[in-house]
């Protein structure tokens, strides 16, 4: 009767836990999932929504759009783990790659307020002689652009883009440097140079994805002073750009702090269509982000990338774009006016060259002007540089404005281990290069 009854006992156990764990799985929710991916695919319209329909399991895909690059962006939504769906769209022979729509960041050090009147004394970026900006600064640590400014201060027949935040368009400095899309009827509602954008006069917002260029003084500080630092006009009013009489094309694809992959893709197309010939990319991510290396890539635009904020090595710890590997990118460092590394700026092999980064004064929204610090504003510095090449050689490809900078920086002791070529970048060097291998005669400004 004992046997009997441990026997029973014992079932009644097995019962029991295999009963109390059933439960736990079989009311367990999923995770749910709806995102926006990008795919590379050699195939497009019905196929491509047909190609990833059947790819994707039990979840829902939508083609959204697709990009003249051969990309797409698909929303899909589900349950379980969108890494799956991504795993399975890779396998498919007709798919090149399959990914997250990456977000990328604008990145300011800090930023603080310049009184009321500011002037070109207070760019020690462009003419360093030792004025007390945050410190006294070390003579000649700058970009050396007053000798360059002799032979051009730029060409408006060069086109910068800013994709960054918006821009002012409006302000007193930039209001003259902003690019006019002459092909187009404003406000009209028609595309009149049939590109695709109706009434896109100024440039595109690609993140409100209307012609708005500028929205609000938060939202769009980043880009408007960007631009300040490539182009203000010399209008002896506030600053002056490396490059003022060039054109900016601002094309808005952030909000604040923040940008997706997509927008910067349709954004990089967009300028290549309108002749864009540089493009100034303050802002990165650590993903690696295949389709944003895609579309830059088959672009033949020369690409300014800040090397990013984080004290990191880039060789340990890589960002992105900077560090992608193509050739038409020129990665830049931040320095101070004493000439010393900025503390906050990444370096390694990938970083380039080395510009003003710390305490530089742009243009703010609303007729501002402030002091800034990071990599973001150094970039620009390099940006302005290429754009002087552009106008002294005007058929200059990425290849020529890239080997003319990196070819005649300045190399000091305290840049070795920090970037490539070990050196700031000059101006006039550069400008002076470019006129003696291409036999070109100097003609002031």
């Amino acid at each position: 009767m004992r046997k009997k009854w441990y026997k029973f006992l014992g079932s009644l156990m097995a019962v029991t836990i295999a009963c109390s764990s059933v439960p736990l799985t079989v009311t367990a929710k999923e995770a749910e999932f709806d995102e926006n991916i990008i795919v590379s695919t050699s195939v497009t319209g019905g196929k491509l929504r047909d190609l990833v329909s059947g790819h994707v399991g039990d979840a829902k895909a939508k083609v959204v759009e697709e990009y003249d690059s051969g990309m797409a962006l698909v929303n899909v939504k589900g349950k379980g783990k969108l890494e799956s769906v991504l795993s399975e769209l890779q396998s498919a022979p007709a798919i090149e790659f399959a990914q997250k729509d990456y977000v990328v960041t604008c990145e300011e050090e800090t930023r603080f307020m310049e009184p009321k009147d500011s002037f070109f004394v207070y760019q020690w970026g462009l003419h360093n002689f030792g004025q007390l900006i945050g410190d006294y600064g070390v003579k000649g640590e700058d970009v050396n652009v007053l000798p360059a400014w002799n032979i051009t201060q730029g060409s408006e027949d060069v086109l910068v883009g800013v994709l960054d935040s918006g821009i002012d368009i409006t302000h007193e400095d930039l209001q003259n440097s902003i690019f006019v899309n002459r092909k187009e009827i404003p406000g009209n509602g028609v595309d009149d140079d049939h590109n695709g954008y109706i009434d896109d006069i100024t440039g595109w917002d690609f993140l409100h994805n209307d012609n708005t260029v500028y929205d609000d003084p938060n939202e769009d500080f980043h880009g408007t002073y960007v631009a300040g630092i490539i182009a203000a006009d010399k209008n002896e009013t506030g600053i002056s750009g490396v490059a003022p009489n060039v054109k900016i094309m601002p094309l808005k694809f952030i909000s604040t702090t923040d940008g997706s992959t997509s927008n910067a893709i349709k954004a990089i197309e967009y300028a290549s269509k309108m002749g864009v010939d540089i493009m100034n990319c303050s802002w990165g991510g650590t993903e690696y982000n295949k389709a944003l290396k895609k579309a830059m890539k088959k672009s033949k635009m020369l690409f300014v990338c800040s090397s990013g904020n984080e004290a990191a090595c880039t060789d340990e710890t890589p960002y992105y774009p900077t560090c992608f590997n193509i050739n038409n990118i020129i990665s830049v460092g931040a320095m101070d006016n004493q000439g010393t590394w900025a503390r906050f700026g990444n370096y390694g092999e990938d970083v380039d060259v080395v510009a003003p980064g710390v305490n530089v004064i742009g243009t703010a929204p609303g007729n501002g002007y402030l002091f800034g610090s990071g990599t973001s504003f150094a970039a620009p510095y390099v940006t302005g540089v290429a754009a002087l090449v552009k106008s002294v050689k005007p058929d200059s490809t990425y290849k020529v404005m890239k080997k003319a900078i990196v070819q005649n920086v300045v190399v000091e002791e305290q840049f070795k281990d920090k970037v490539n070529t070990s050196g700031r970048v000059d101006a006039y060097h550069t400008i002076q290069y470019v006129l003696d291998k291409y036999k070109i005669k100097a003609s002031t400004r």
